[in-house]
């Protein structure tokens, strides 16, 4: 038996410019016609790490599929951006560039570890934005260990290994 799986060619992509140095990739597989998801990663990892299990999903639903920047797809851009700050602003221009490039329906976002808190991050920005902010967002929210902890000694070593990892 092979255990080894490859992850097939996106049905489409569409290039997001986040920045003056950065392009984010997003890919469409599944069903289009199916509701709509929006999966992605925890930091120092990729999507198509997660294949095994989004692929369980593409019969029935749309799949948008993105990594974070500096990660997966994307190429490498300054380290000094690699912040949470502007990981929510990228998502935000994500979010918006979905229902640009692939029309305007409801989303449902899975997200893991880092892209998790950036999702409940971007939600206080796009309060502060107001209700036009709002409007591309998600309907629904499935996220897993996104990286919360008290303040202390747990947020240190948080850091210390965010930094070894970068």
């Amino acid at each position: 038996m092979n255990n080894v799986w490859a992850v097939p060619e996106p049905l489409s992509t569409c290039e997001v410019q986040l920045d003056e140095d950065t392009v984010t990739i997003l890919r469409r597989h599944g069903n289009p016609a199916g509701p709509r998801l929006v999966l992605s990663h925890g930091n120092g990892l990729a999507s198509d790490l997660y294949y095994p299990f989004w692929s369980l999903l593409a019969d029935d639903f749309d799949l948008i599929i993105f990594d974070l920047r500096n990660h997966g797809w994307n190429t490498i851009g300054p380290r000094a951006n690699h912040n949470v700050p502007t990981l929510v602003r990228d998502h935000l221009c994500i979010f918006e560039a979905i229902d640009q490039h692939y029309e305007n329906k409801p989303k449902t976002g899975i997200f893991h570890s880092a892209s998790g808190l950036i999702t409940l991050l971007s939600l206080t920005t796009m309060a502060d934005l107001g209700p036009s902010a709002q409007s591309g967002h998600l309907s629904a929210m499935i996220l897993f260990d996104p990286p919360l902890c008290k303040p202390g000694n747990s947020q240190i070593e948080f850091d210390e290994a965010a930094e070894y990892a970068a």
